[in-house]
């Protein structure tokens, strides 16, 4: 019989740890979800516990019905073995969500194994504008998570904005467009930022001309039926001055050279989960 779940531990309270509970918090649908917070740096727990109990360890904070693995992809063994300890003594069905960059649904289940055999994980991708309520977050569900596991999935981060379901074969590209994609924006901002306070404009009005050009752009793209190449035509005027500076980045193959970032970006989520795997067979020599 599964048990229903109640009490969440996160695992890692830096900024995304910290900003769902700070999330969850504010969350009218996340009533009736007891939330614990798990940091082994002094000085971090010391700046967090308003709302929340945090704990140094997993052993300190006893066991839980689910788990919010929010550490760094090279803590994560650290955090599952801790994890295992805490299911093989309380001998209860235990959900973990991971929302490590790179690290497989089968990799965590491959570790847990050595504890209890049923261990459902969800493994999740969000961004950082979750901090703002307005993140976008990608689920993938691993082997045995069932439907409850997946609403409770889904209440935590809807709390933090958009969240999608979709197969665990693409969260490598997801990872590549909504995990990164903040900084892409965050680095085109800085440099349409440079350009102004160079033209003479006031850096705090510079400032506000990008970021509200950018956050009015996002709106137009949410709330239009029309393609982002549709919208980027309405602005480009033949002989205008948008179509000067888009036929230059089109000159310099922009296209293509955003398109092979992005490769790049997939392809080392993937190699984060090879060389995972390779230090463990080491480690198992």
């Amino acid at each position: 019989m599964k048990n229903k779940i109640k009490t969440i531990s996160i695992v890692g309270c830096g900024k995304m740890g910290t900003t769902i509970m700070s999330s969850v918090s504010r969350a009218n649908t996340a009533k009736g979800l007891k939330f614990n917070g798990i940091e082994k740096s002094d000085a971090r727990r010391g700046e967090l516990g308003k709302g929340f109990k945090v704990y140094a360890d997993i052993a300190g904070a006893g066991a839980s019905d689910a788990y919010i693995i929010a550490v760094k992809p090279q803590d994560i063994e650290s955090a599952l073995g801790e994890i295992g300890s805490a299911v093989s003594e309380s001998a209860r069905r235990t959900l973990i969500i991971s929302i490590a960059a790179g690290i497989s649904t089968e990799y965590i289940l491959g570790i847990m194994r050595k504890y209890a055999q049923d261990i459902p994980v969800i493994r999740v991708m969000p961004n950082t504008p979750a901090l703002v309520g307005m993140g976008m977050t990608v689920m993938a569900a691993g082997e045995g998570a069932a439907d409850e596991d997946i609403r409770v999935a889904r209440v935590i981060f809807g709390s933090m904005g958009e969240v999608v379901e979709m197969d665990e074969t693409l969260m490598d590209v997801v990872t590549a467009i909504s995990g990164s994609g903040p900084a892409y924006f965050f680095y085109l901002a800085e440099i349409m930022e440079k350009f102004a306070v160079s033209g003479g404009i006031d850096p705090g009005l510079a400032k506000k001309l990008v970021s509200q050009t950018i956050a009015g752009s996002g709106e137009m793209m949410k709330k239009t039926s029309r393609s982002f190449r549709e919208l980027r035509e309405d602005v480009t005027s033949p002989g205008g001055t948008t179509e000067a500076a888009v036929r230059y980045l089109h000159d310099l193959e922009f296209p293509n050279t955003f398109f092979n970032a992005l490769e790049k970006a997939r392809a080392r989520s993937e190699e984060l989960l090879r060389q995972k795997k390779e230090s463990g067979k080491e480690e198992q020599e």
